[in-house]
């Protein structure tokens, strides 16, 4: 239970245990939500008010919607194949599909924008609950790769370390080759890399990366995710801290 001052929040149900202060304001919403049931678009700070930490999810899935319609058109003028029109279209509805499952979660993402952090990254903000996603760019690309590890996590491929330090024991090469095909398939659908070319293109970061995960894939239901429910099971006896969390731990 978090204590915001005007009400008290509780992570695990996504609800506030306390009547909105504003409820006349918001009075086509439950007093008891959290962000009007839409914790990728907002931000409630206080437990008083709707706010946008950024416009990133909104300004996205204009961009594509919008690519979806620059498509159609030169589909139409013969600029491009019907064939490559139709797979770029589904890698934009794939988009904005996993963006809509993200929105109804139970889970809350915040996602906001960081010049600093250049490539972007996912980490867990262990005072809120909050998996937080940072964007560096406003490339297509980048976000739909950060979005795509946010995905991850929702679906149990990926546990994030309670230190925000970065990725937890599910966490494979697999997840990462996924990321990257995403990232590219705006400009190329038929680039496709395997996880020998992330490991090789990892060497040329810097620092290097992807070098130690592990083959995989490793998700929730996997061995690696059996042992991990397990101590998390086993922590909360002891009543002691997790090291790391996962989707619905």
């Amino acid at each position: 239970m978090y204590d915001y001052g005007p009400r008290n929040y509780d992570a695990a149900l996504g609800r506030w245990m306390n009547i909105d202060p504003l409820v006349e304001k918001y009075f086509n919403i439950s007093p008891y939500t959290y962000v009007a049931n839409s914790p990728l678009r907002f931000i409630d700070p206080n437990g008083m008010e709707i706010k946008y930490p950024d416009k990133i999810i909104e300004n996205y899935k204009n961009q594509l919607n919008q690519s979806i319609i620059a498509i159609n058109s030169i589909v139409k003028k013969g600029t491009i194949s019907s064939e490559l029109g139709k797979k770029l279209i589904a890698i934009n509805n794939r988009a904005l599909s996993e963006i809509s499952e993200l929105e109804k979660s139970e889970q809350v993402y915040k996602v906001f924008a960081d010049k600093s952090d250049t490539g972007g990254s996912v980490g867990y903000d262990k005072d809120s609950g909050e998996i937080t996603v940072s964007i560096g760019t406003n490339d297509r690309g980048q976000i739909y790769h950060e979005m795509g590890h946010a995905y991850q996590y929702d679906k149990g491929k990926v546990s994030l370390l309670v230190d925000n330090s970065g990725y937890g024991s599910l966490y494979d090469i697999s997840d990462e080759t996924e990321s990257f095909n995403r990232q590219n398939s705006f400009t190329d659908p038929d680039f496709v890399w395997k996880d020998k070319e992330v490991r090789t293109f990892g060497k040329t970061m810097t620092p290097p990366a992807y070098e130690s995960l592990p083959s995989g894939p490793i998700d929730i239901n996997s061995k690696e995710g059996k042992a991990l429910r397990n101590k998390t099971i086993e922590a909360g006896k002891k009543d002691v801290d997790v090291q790391e969390v996962y989707m619905g731990w």
